[in-house]
Order: C-alpha cells, then structure tokens, then sequence
C-alpha cells in the first residue's frame, strides 16, 4: 500500500500519537455521527445553484494543486430563526501530497462558508490551516465572489487580492453521505457542514473524542505554534 491510500485519519492517528502521546484510532466517540439529523429545525438544506454560483470563491491554484482539484461542490443553509443564509462549499482533491507520510493521503477536502445577510457577503469562515477554521470579516471580493489562494500543498486558504478561478459547482447533497462512508465521518465534527452556523464560533472542523478533546486539532495546532508547514502564509487562527 502506498503513504497516499492511507486515509486522513491514520494518517494523523499516527503522527498525533507521536505528538501527544496517544493514539487517535482506538478512542472512543463522544459525538454522534455527522448526518441530517443533526439540521436545525429551523433550518433547510437545499441545492441552490443560482445562489452557489452567484456567491462561490474565485480561487487561485497553482498549477500543480489545480491538476489535483475534482470540482467544488456546496449546498445552501437557510433558517427561519438566524439572520444569514450559509452557502457551504467543499473541495474535493484527488490527493494530497504532504511533505512528509504523516500529511500525505488519498483524498483531500477542504471548506469555505460564505455567509450571507440580505444579498450581502456578511463574513467568511474557511480552513486557514489544516482545517482550523479562520473568519474574515471583510473579505476582499470580485462583486459577489470572496478571493482566496490555495496554499500548495494542504489546499487549505488565505484570502488575497488577486482574483482566481470561477470553478464548476456540484450538488454536495448528492456526495456528501459516500464522504462520510468513504472515512470523512471519522474526522468530521458532528452539525459542522449540515448546521453551518456552528462553524462562526467552534474553532476547526475536527471531531471530537473522549473528554471532549481532539488530539487531531491539538497536532495541528501545535504544528501552527511551532510555525510548520507553512504557517507563516496562513491567516490568523
């Protein structure tokens, strides 16, 4: 088998029980899976296309990390109680190709949500950093599009000035159960794509385990302390 069948979470498993001195497969689940059930009552989830077009990021690639990118796909979130609708988007990468084993695997997802009040981008909260989550309040925009640069070679974002590529849009309601089937659902936290609201005030996108603790996003965060894999040109955390 190669480093990059390993999915995300072994991979992470193993270099967070060097970090922390635990393992991540082996604990248990103290959050229940991340599925539809977990949509507010006030809230529908629903493939807008006009509305995912008109609001999705202009995103520059490098060529190398664009021959990587399958396609973005979103749904849209809106609520009967909160002020803003979510467009929620995901990119989907063939595979990530990390400086090291640990960082390396099939399959690479990453997330942008465009908050939106009275037809107006009010904020963007996106992975700045290996899926620590960073909000920008006042994103720099082409018109409705908010302008993000893919950093090479974790796709995670950091905003820009300079505007990118318009890319394809895919129907997420569609992907997003094989996702969670394909192992995302071992990684993901619970509500954080299905009730996107959550995602203004929780940290990163990690699942947490036993004791409320994730020893994903605690690796993470120190590698960022510890100025890794390019944290330097990420965005605050």
């Amino acid at each position: 088998m190669s480093d990059r069948e390993t999915t995300r979470r072994e991979l992470l498993a193993s270099a967070g029980a060097v970090a922390v001195g635990a393992g991540l497969a082996g604990r248990a689940r103290a959050e229940a899976p991340a599925r539809g059930d977990l949509v507010p009552s006030h809230a529908t989830i629903e493939y807008d296309e006009d509305m995912l077009l008109k609001y999705r990021p202009r995103l520059q690639f490098s060529a190398d990390e664009y021959s990587k990118f399958l396609n973005l796909y979103g749904w849209v979130a809106t609520s009967t109680a909160l002020e803003t609708d979510v467009c929620v988007y995901w990119a989907e990468y063939t595979h990530q190709e990390g400086v090291s084993e640990y960082d390396s695997h099939d399959g690479d997802h990453e997330p942008i949500y465009v908050f939106v009040r009275d037809g107006t981008v009010d904020k963007v909260v996106y992975s700045a950093y290996h899926w620590l989550r960073a909000t920008s309040y006042a994103p720099a925009l082409d018109g409705t599009h908010p302008l993000f640069r893919v950093i090479s070679p974790w796709h995670q974002y950091t905003r820009t000035d300079t505007p990118g590529r318009l890319t394809t849009i895919g129907d997420l309601t569609q992907v997003f159960d094989q996702w969670l089937e394909g192992g995302l659902e071992e990684s993901i936290a619970p509500g954080a794509v299905v009730n996107p609201w959550i995602m203004a005030r929780r940290p990163h996108w990690w699942r947490r385990g036993t004791f409320g603790l994730s020893w994903d996003a605690m690796y993470v965060e120190l590698l960022y302390t510890l100025g890794a894999h390019k944290a330097g040109d990420s965005d605050n955390i």
